[in-house]
């Protein structure tokens, strides 16, 4: 099928939760997500989980409205924006929030993302797609939530230097942080794409509203990504 590429599904951003050395029923989950590949739109739920959507020139999108415009030519990806930031941030999954010590305080999950790349849209309505995404999760564990989760080691610092099971870098500096080796998703491929008034559609993905202003293209992916990554925004190159 015709996609916007797999590094773009991944926006429903799972970072997989690699941490390890954990107790019988610890595995962590990945919010029951179907593989990126064979995505369903996701709804506003944890499967479409957000990337940090730090403070910058682009976001938030303030009183957006599709105008439409003439895509024809090479936008690069500035930015992608949630809805509402702290939803989007709350969509970050931890991977022991079923454990009452690993709730509260101390216990916080980040997911950070980005987007660099280009769209070429063709007046033929073929879009060549060069991107990539990368994922990198962290997250702070306190003492009790690691007694909890981790049966190796006896001390909060022997126990922390468990957790990153060799996909996370972990340190113990009066609780326990883990850095998730980065995910590094790199798309390249042309893709059919097609305008009807205001939205656009490339491949089988759902559509996306868009509006271009002077050099600036955004794209909202109401159906697709309604909290997280909602506003796709590039720049005319």
């Amino acid at each position: 099928m015709d996609r916007l590429g797999s590094s773009f599904l991944v926006g429903a951003f799972l970072v997989p939760l690699w941490l390890g050395a954990c107790d019988g029923d610890g595995a962590a989950t990945d919010g029951g997500a179907a593989d990126a590949a064979d995505a369903v739109p996701p709804s506003d739920a944890a499967s479409d989980a957000a990337p940090d959507a730090a403070a910058n020139a682009f976001c938030p999108v303030v009183d957006y409205a599709a105008c439409g415009g003439d895509l024809t030519g090479t936008w690069a990806f500035r930015s992608l924006c949630p809805d509402d930031p702290a939803a989007a941030a709350a969509l970050c999954e931890h991977p022991y929030d079923d454990r009452a010590e690993c709730v509260g305080a101390g216990n916080e999950a980040v997911c950070d993302g980005t987007h660099t790349g280009t769209l070429t849209f063709h007046a033929d309505g073929t879009v060549d797609i060069d991107t990539t995404v990368t994922l990198v999760g962290t997250w702070n564990f306190t003492d009790a939530c690691l007694a909890a989760a981790v049966t190796t080691g006896t001390t909060p610092e022997e126990r922390c230097a468990n957790f990153g099971n060799g996909r996370a870098t972990c340190v113990y500096e009066g609780s326990c942080t883990c850095v998730g080796d980065p995910i590094v998703e790199a798309d390249t491929n042309t893709a059919t794409y097609a305008v009807v008034g205001d939205d656009l559609t490339i491949g089988d993905d759902p559509p996306a509203s868009y509006c271009i202003a002077g050099d600036l293209l955004t794209m909202d992916y109401y159906m697709f990504h309604p909290v997280s990554w909602r506003y796709w925004v590039l720049e005319r190159q």
